[in-house]
């Protein structure tokens, strides 16, 4: 796993800027020291960037998608997408452990039960299950096979359709900043 000074590019920055960094970087050391937090898989958010993650699939056909986003100084876009591949290579290897599976299904369960709180939610719900030929017994049944899950299975199933060689990344980035002609 890449290191924090790997993947930021501390020339050009203020003072104060450097010394934010190496705030986080206290705060990073301090997260890894405790017992229920793995140091291996600490996502790094600061200097007002940050980054996210989606996976979509549709009722109605095969098709779905997956998805990554990073912001970051022009400079440091490369290490990102390093970074990013070597994570999904190491998913890809190593798969998930039962502690991620969990903390995503809980995640992932807690979301439905929040969003069923929403009228509006509730009717798009309803509308849509309707057009598919469901109702919300299939939203129960599905939601049973979730918890279900075990890592084994997410982890093959992310081996079947995620290739990381495949991944294509866009960058949208000021060449000048970036140091690129």
């Amino acid at each position: 796993m890449l290191t924090l000074q790997e993947c930021i590019d501390l020339s050009g920055l203020e003072v104060e800027e450097i010394e934010a960094i190496a705030q986080h970087e206290r705060i990073l050391e301090w997260l890894g020291q405790l017992p229920f937090v793995d140091s291996k898989r600490i996502g790094f958010y600061g200097l007002s960037y940050g980054g996210n993650g989606w996976v979509w699939a549709s009722d109605q056909d095969r098709a779905g998608g997956f998805g990554i986003f990073a912001i970051a100084a022009p400079q440091n876009m490369t290490k990102v997408e390093a970074a990013v591949r070597q994570e999904l290579a190491l998913a890809a290897e190593k798969g998930f452990t039962a502690d991620e599976i969990a903390d995503a299904r809980k995640g992932m369960l807690e979301a439905v039960v929040q969003q069923r709180s929403q009228d509006r939610y509730l009717a798009d719900r309803w509308a849509d299950q309707r057009f598919v030929g469901r109702d919300f017994g299939w939203d129960k049944a599905y939601e049973a096979k979730l918890a279900a899950l075990t890592p084994a299975q997410v982890s093959a199933a992310f081996k079947k359709v995620v290739d990381p060689a495949r991944l294509a990344v866009f960058i949208a980035a000021d060449k000048k900043k970036a140091g690129t002609p």
